[in-house]
This record gives structure tokens, sequence and C-alpha cells, in this order.
């Protein structure tokens, strides 16, 4: 649960779209703090590519695997979300490390 209550991310308070993500996969990933905005859009292609799967160009995450082991890649500074409720569009965001743009829909 946030600060505010709401268990995701579709209100776009501050404190829900600043969760850490906690990964642990010993001998592959290295311990410490990767400072990078990150997506649930990256899981898949990161899962994938830890199990030396191909990852299908259709999926638009990248993979946080070259992140966890430490390399200097580079990566986005900033997200896109949007929230729909049965193909509703509720809210969109674009954020970066400075600025927040978020529309509200009725």
């Amino acid at each position: 649960m946030s600060e505010h209550g709401w268990f995701d991310k579709q209100f776009m308070y501050e404190e829900s779209l600043l969760t850490p993500l906690l990964m642990r996969f010993p001998n592959k990933i290295k311990k410490g703090v990767v400072e990078k905005t990150v997506q649930n859009i990256d899981y898949s292609p990161t899962f994938l590519d830890f199990a030396g799967v191909p990852i299908p160009k259709e999926i638009q995450g990248k993979s946080l695997k070259p992140l966890l082991e430490g390399k200097n890649v580079p990566w986005c500074d900033a997200i896109y979300e949007t929230y729909c409720v049965y193909l509703i569009k509720i809210s969109q965001l674009i954020k970066n490390v400075i600025y927040k743009v978020l529309i509200l829909f009725r």
C-alpha cells in the first residue's frame, strides 16, 4: 500500500511512481543499487534475458540484465504511463527526473 492507500499507479502519485524494485539472483546480480527508472514492461525481457531465451521484438520493455550486471549502458530517463478502465482512457503521464506532466480525462 502506498502513502495514499492505493496499491497501484492509477492516480500517479509521486510515492507510487518511485516504488523501489528489489531483485535477488545469487551469482548473477551484483549487490548494490541501480539508480535508473524502470517500468513493469521491463520485467519480462529481463527474465527472458537471464533465462537465455531470445526476447521477441513485440515486447516493448528493455532487459535490466546489463544494469544489474553493473554495465554502463544507455538508458531512458523518462517514463510514459497510461491508465485505462474498460478501454476508457483515464489518465496519461510523462515523467522524467525533474518534470511530471499528468493529463486526467473525464
